[in-house]
């Protein structure tokens, strides 16, 4: 179950990005490559991070 909260909570941070993007996007996208690599590096520590702690949890 705590698996799935911290699922949730890192859904919610990649929900912010999106929408962060959006908004910069639509306001001249200046700062979209710096976004882009806040989200991929998001996404690969998110993924790690989910992964190490479903294998501590399945101890």
């Amino acid at each position: 179950m705590k698996l799935l909260w911290a699922y949730l909570g890192w859904n919610f941070i990649m929900f912010i990005e999106v929408v962060w993007l959006m908004i910069d996007i639509s306001a001249g996208a200046r700062n979209k490559e710096e976004i882009y690599v806040i989200m991929v590096i998001s996404l690969v520590v998110g993924a790690t991070g989910l992964n190490l702690y479903s294998k501590y949890m399945s101890r």
